[in-house]
């Protein structure tokens, strides 16, 4: 193991675990995230969306790549003024 060119692997589960929910909730209790680690424990948000919530993760988005599925997205996600500011840039370029 670790012979040239080949490093030892030590720590396999250094970044892994990250994205489970089991990670998320030892996180919420070791930051004293209590009204968020209570509300995951009642079933009334997901560690997921808890972790949205604390700033650990960006809301993320799936869209179909067409225009249909942008101007979808963009309608659902944007307000009348983001939609705006968007607008202005796209023409603009």
């Amino acid at each position: 193991m670790g012979g040239r060119g080949n490093k030892a692997v030590v720590n396999t589960n250094s970044y892994h675990g990250k994205n489970k929910a089991s990670y998320i909730l030892a996180r919420l209790e070791r930051d004293k995230k209590t009204d968020l680690l209570e509300r995951v424990n009642a079933g009334e948000l997901s560690a997921h969306a808890a972790a949205i919530e604390a700033g650990w993760r960006k809301r993320m988005i799936q869209l179909e790549p067409t225009v249909e599925g942008f101007a979808a997205a963009i309608m659902r996600r944007l307000d009348e003024g983001q939609r705006s500011t968007l607008a202005a840039r796209i023409a603009s370029q």
